[in-house]
């Protein structure tokens, strides 16, 4: 027998996704040759070869496939990557609005995520591959994505009740190991604010279905809010809109508004707005609260899996923590009452200020809601948030923090504020209004292809408020300094009657200016 014969055939290795990232890394970084990296690897250097010259698609492919559960070996089609991964976003975001998802819904709408995909992607129509949402496929995509609460025939997705009834015990323990007190732990959600929203069959609801265009009683934003388990912190809110400059604020400094404002083309959350809370709004916000609590400058902050959140989070004080899929309607403290308390106090809010604009200008309800505008709205979402309990934001934790609060009946705030909305119904011209009508109005909207495709797809830079955090004392004063140094910049020109026209206007208006920035710096200084 010869020698070919009887030696043993070498077995195919497979390299997972991971490995591929960092043999790229290696050549790229780090400068190591094709044949140390086969050698370490126990690959063929040809194999090495191959994935370099493939290394651009991997690299696209690499944020994608990291969220599928299991080991990812073959180098998918993008397209099928995108649409599933923009799939699993969708389930897990109306799963967690209470839209519970089938086997129909996701099928239906893999084709509609994969004929956007294809054109995203710049694939001619006749070179679309063919994909039809098989059975088999389906099977498949929830293997991949970890999706076990949904089958093929009558039953529906639904939120995880085993995961949620697990996780309490995990938080706990974080907590413990971290040293963190309930003044340090938060979480944060966003929700959809229709902020000119009336109850139907209202005079005002009546006359919005006559008007041509967009319904103005459809336009909203994103908001975000965030709290402590101790209920001793909310946070300023974040709103999202889809304006940059809004005549309504237009010449009000967004540093000055009741809210942090931000906006891009959609008005929804992306990840660049988000780490940019976090760093600009969040941390000084924790910090200063910290300080005035004499505890410890960290947080934990809990926060579900929306595709809007970043996969990856580093900074010094601040840990993040990630709900199990399909589970914030469950334990998430916001979704628990907080978010919904504050939807019905801003009703009544702004119900409120546009009555009582009609009484006071002696004007139509009608003209008193029209003027209604997005600065009234952000004094309307201040005044809410402040009318928010401590309790109520303390009851809204105790699914998640059973051990550290007592397990007593939640309170019936919102019942209270309801029949006081209702009582408003008459004056709206809604006088058969009821308390299930209010919460149709405050009850969360689907996830649409759309907004899942806009979430996932990164924005670009000019479309992206640049946030700029507001200085400190030391930083007024360098500019009070350099204030006094271009005093004397303008007395090198060698034009002499240009540089005495720059002297005499810094005369005019130096000593003005220098007192409001020492005022400034004092102030911070406090």
């Amino acid at each position: 027998m010869s020698q070919e014969t009887t030696t043993k055939a070498k077995k195919r290795r497979s390299l997972s996704l991971k490995e591929k990232l960092q043999i790229i890394e290696d050549v790229e970084e780090k400068g190591l040759s094709y044949a140390t990296i086969a050698a370490n690897l126990h690959v063929n250097e040809s194999t090495i070869r191959t994935i370099i010259r493939q290394k651009c698609d991997i690299k696209k492919i690499g944020p994608v496939a990291s969220k599928i559960s299991g080991k990812v070996h073959r180098l998918r089609d993008p397209v099928f990557l995108d649409m599933e991964n923009a799939l699993n976003s969708m389930i897990e975001c109306n799963t967690e609005r209470g839209f519970p998802v089938d086997f129909n819904y996701i099928t239906e709408k893999a084709l509609e995520f994969y004929s956007v995909y294809n054109k995203m992607h710049g694939v001619a129509e006749g070179n679309i591959k063919p994909f039809n949402a098989s059975k088999g496929w389906f099977q498949k995509f929830c293997k991949r994505y970890g999706i076990h609460n949904v089958r093929l025939h009558g039953e529906m997705a639904s939120a995880d009740i085993e995961a949620a009834a697990t996780f309490p015990a995990f938080v706990e323990q974080e907590i413990k190991a971290g040293g963190y007190c309930l003044d340090q732990v938060f979480n944060c959600d966003e929700t959809k604010l229709f902020y000119k929203k009336t109850p139907q069959n209202s005079y005002v609801s009546d006359y919005t279905k006559k008007m041509p265009g967009a319904k103005a009683d459809k336009k909203g934003f994103s908001i975000l809010f965030c709290s402590n388990a101790a209920g001793s912190l909310m946070t300023k809110p974040l709103v999202i809109n889809n304006v940059a400059k809004p005549r309504a604020i237009k010449d009000v400094m967004h540093s000055n508004l009741p809210v942090h404002y931000r906006s891009n083309k959609k008005g929804w959350m992306t990840q660049d707005i988000f780490n940019g809370w976090v760093e600009n709004c969040f941390v000084p916000e924790l910090e200063s609260f910290c300080r005035s609590r004499n505890i410890g400058f960290k947080a934990l902050l809990l926060l579900d899996n929306a595709p809007s959140h970043p996969t990856t989070f580093d900074h010094p004080n601040v840990k993040l923590l990630y709900l199990p899929p399909n589970t914030t309607s469950l334990i998430q403290p916001l979704d628990q009452g907080i978010i919904r308390n504050f939807k019905l106090l801003y009703i009544k809010k702004s119900y409120r200020h546009i009555l009582h604009s009609s009484e006071k200008d002696s004007s139509s309800l009608i003209d008193s809601w029209k003027k209604f505008d997005l600065k009234n709205c952000f004094d309307c979402v201040q005044a809410a948030v402040s009318e928010i309990k401590p309790s109520t934001l303390q009851n809204c934790w105790k699914k998640i923090l059973p051990s550290y609060f007592e397990q007593t009946e939640p309170p019936t705030e919102d019942e209270a504020v309801l029949n006081e909305i209702v009582q408003m119904g008459a004056d709206f011209g809604a006088a058969g209004l009821t308390g299930d009508d209010i919460k149709d109005m405050i009850r969360d909207q689907p996830a649409t292809v759309d907004e899942i495709v806009a979430i996932l797809e990164p924005e670009p830079a000019s479309e992206i408020d640049v946030v700029v955090p507001p200085p400190d004392a030391e930083e007024i004063d360098n500019r009070i300094r350099q204030l006094s140094e271009l005093e004397s910049f303008c007395a090198l020109d060698s034009n002499m009657e240009r540089s005495q026209k720059m002297q005499d206007i810094m005369q005019e208006f130096h000593p003005q200016l220098k007192r409001l920035l020492t005022e400034w710096k004092e102030e911070e200084t406090k």
